[in-house]
């Protein structure tokens, strides 16, 4: 049994670079020797239990070294990866397993790591309605009781990820090895990975982000060093002790890091990084980001690039991405098209429209998903044509540069206006006490959707909901003001590390995030 595209040059690299893989706090420094045995070890023990080539496997992933040493032991036994952040629900990883037919799931790609290389919880313990099915547990993988259940779609495939909107049932995408490598380089042809790639990666690995970035620094012989959670000043002392040199921060982690509360330890920090001299790269993307963070952020590491860009799971990730000048230029952009990457805005009929005019974002890729697993159906309806539909509301300038507003589904429907949530948060989050906001619809029944709007503020401030008005008045049409605001510590966030409107279109339904009219 053979592995794929992708564990064949990972395998490649390794042997050939003995450079480190620090993880976490540091306590696990892997050189890429161990790696490979490690993963060697994986692909065995999967092997004497009768793994058959292109079988799902998932793999419970929390940014640690042994996380990539089962990855990669699962590609090298010909087997098919799905992701899954041990701190998922029980509900969505019998989902996932379900959906995936998984017979195997590994919970440690280093049984003898100690409590650093291992999960906290078992499969049986985190999710208790698997507990009657698993014939076998030991290490590091599990055995579930049935028959192995391949998919032609799965053949020649590196990876299933499911999606983590909190709305949807998780649906698996499908990505072959040969397209993700391919993938791979042509972002580095943007990007110019090579083996002096220090890369900071604190978004979670079951995202293609953080994916991405660990896979591309990898093979290019660069060193990852895995952070299992963000927090904005050891973020910092990190990047710094460890001479990072690439970082990705989705937008919220970048706004936390420009918060007025914590500015001045953020500037001494910067100014250690700065002297320094190696982060060159900050990656970002996935959610609005305002001019106020843009300024901010490049005034703290002004001798990084900071880049946004927009991509989906199922087109393999990063199909737009800013150029010098064009955050400068258009504050929302993101970006162009990536290379082997064709976009168009249509409207409704379907037509592509003028630059300026919104309509929806759709992608010609080479890149392109397999499709999603277990749903035909769901696969069909994705394209129009062979181009993706995004179902993002998006509008092009006239210099090319793509500006994405809102999720299709997340634009709100005041009476007869349509409203998107981004140009409501823009209005509002330049303001000086605000740190962080996040607009969303709520079901009404006179106007069929009211706006509502949570609100973090910066450190002891505290503007009434007249003072954000006004701030707001010049810069947002009266009948898209908010017809509520709810001040909060923090706004919800997503597997992906993405604010998640869904649930706080739950939370104020069910009554959890008090109006600003009930704060005392």
């Amino acid at each position: 049994m053979t592995s794929g595209a992708l564990g064949r040059n990972w395998e490649e690299s390794l042997s050939a670079q003995p450079r480190l893989l620090r993880v976490g706090d540091g306590r696990i420094v892997l050189t890429g020797k161990a790696m490979l045995e490690g993963a060697r070890q994986v692909a065995e023990r999967l092997r004497v239990r009768g793994v058959v080539r292109s079988e799902a496997v998932p793999v419970f992933v929390a940014n640690r070294a042994s996380d990539l040493v089962a990855v990669l032991g699962v590609w090298l036994a010909g087997a098919v990866v799905v992701p899954i952040h041990q701190n998922a629900s029980p509900d969505r990883v019998a989902s996932i397993v379900t959906v995936s037919g998984a017979r195997f799931l590994i919970d440690n790609g280093l049984p003898d790591a100690g409590p650093d290389g291992g999960t906290a919880l078992s499969v049986a313990a985190r999710t208790p309605s698997l507990a009657d099915r698993i014939v076998d547990r030991s290490e590091g993988v599990t055995v579930l009781a049935h028959e192995a259940r391949v998919f032609d779609l799965l053949q020649g495939a590196a990876l299933v990820m499911f999606n983590s909107a909190s709305t949807v049932a998780p649906r698996g995408v499908v990505i072959a090895h040969d397209s993700f490598q391919r993938k791979l380089a042509a972002i580095d042809t943007r990007h110019g990975f090579n083996a002096a790639c220090r890369t900071q990666v604190v978004l979670p690995i079951t995202i293609s982000a953080g994916l991405w970035m660990t896979l591309l620094t990898l093979l290019r012989g660069g060193s990852v060093h895995l952070r299992q959670d963000f927090s904005p000043l050891p973020t910092l002392d990190a990047i710094a002790e460890d001479g990072i040199t690439h970082v990705a921060l989705v937008p919220a982690m970048l706004r936390a890091l420009v918060a007025a509360e914590i500015l001045d330890a953020v500037r001494d920090r910067a100014a250690r990084i700065a002297a320094l001299g190696r982060l060159t790269d900050i990656f970002t993307g996935g959610d609005v980001i305002s001019a106020s963070v843009i300024r901010a952020v490049t005034a703290l590491f002004p001798g990084a690039v900071l880049t946004n860009g927009f991509g989906r799971t199922e087109t393999g990730t990063c199909d737009l991405t800013t150029l010098a000048g064009d955050l400068e230029a258009h504050p929302g952009a993101v970006g162009r098209p990536t290379p082997g990457v064709r976009v168009r805005i249509v409207g409704e009929d379907g037509q592509p429209v003028a630059p300026g005019t919104v309509g929806e974002l759709q992608i010609l890729t080479p890149f392109i998903m397999s499709g999603y697993l277990g749903a035909p159906d769901m696969t069909r309806a994705a394209f129009d044509g062979n181009w993706f539909r995004t179902g993002d509301l998006a509008f092009a300038h006239a210099d090319g540069v793509v500006e994405v507003l809102a999720c299709r589904t997340e634009v709100m429907a005041r009476g007869a206006t349509k409203v998107y949530p981004q140009e409501v948060e823009q209005a509002f989050v330049g303001h000086p006490a605000v740190q962080d906001v996040l607009a969303t619809g709520v079901p009404d029944p006179l106007l069929g959707e009211r706006i509502h709007l949570a609100v973090v503020l910066r450190g002891s401030a505290r503007p009434g909901v007249d003072d954000l008005q006004r701030w707001a008045a010049p810069r947002l049409e009266t009948v898209k003001f908010p017809d509520q605001f709810h001040f909060t510590a923090a706004l919800p966030i997503g597997g992906t590390g993405r604010f998640d409107r869904g649930r706080l279109r739950q939370m104020i339904t069910d009554g959890r995030l008090p109006r600003s009219d009930e704060l005392g």
